[in-house]
């Protein structure tokens, strides 16, 4: 139970920063936050930064 709430929270904060980086116009933003977030956890989460950097490819 306490894993799915963080899991969850974790979903809601990356939605929020890809909003408030979408809306202020700095894609790069978000890849570099995404970058700072897997520099603090020992591992590089490919899962989740390859289809944001695809989405943003499109939206370009």
């Amino acid at each position: 139970m306490i894993g799915k709430r963080q899991h969850t929270d974790t979903s809601l904060h990356y939605i929020m920063e890809i909003s408030i980086a979408l809306s202020l116009g700095l894609p790069s933003y978000i890849t570099i936050s995404l970058q700072n977030h897997n520099a603090g956890h020992k591992k590089t989460d490919e899962s989740i930064r390859r289809p944001f950097q695809e989405h943003l490819a499109r939206v370009r």
